[in-house]
């Protein structure tokens, strides 16, 4: 058995044709209504088995690391990561090489 999070990276659908297994969907109700209906049916035709409520406030970590090196979400290119990047190519050229972040069940 293996979760999905409505926050994943992975759809559900996706999830569901690569792994036959059992599966949770770990849900986070959203302020929009139309929303939440919307992910729970997609969870219950992809074949979802137990929806699994989470109740948390919605607040950011204090991640001193990100502040320092002006980490955000969507991601955005400023001067401490232009010099990341040019410090270790590797990291530039792993995030080329990579399909873009998103949020598929939203």
């Amino acid at each position: 058995m293996f979760g999905v999070s409505s926050l994943g990276t992975v759809s559900i659908e996706e999830m569901r044709q690569k792994y036959k297994t059992s599966q949770v969907y770990h849900f986070y109700v959203h302020r929009d209504r139309g929303l939440n209906r919307t992910m729970m049916q997609r969870a219950k035709e992809a074949g979802g088995e137990v929806m699994m409520l989470t109740v948390e406030p919605i607040t950011g970590g204090n991640r001193e690391r990100d502040k320092r090196m002006g980490f955000s979400i969507p991601f955005r290119l400023n001067l401490r990561g232009i010099a990341g990047f040019a410090a270790k190519p590797a990291w530039a050229l792993n995030y080329l090489r990579h399909e873009s972040f998103s949020l598929p069940q939203l």
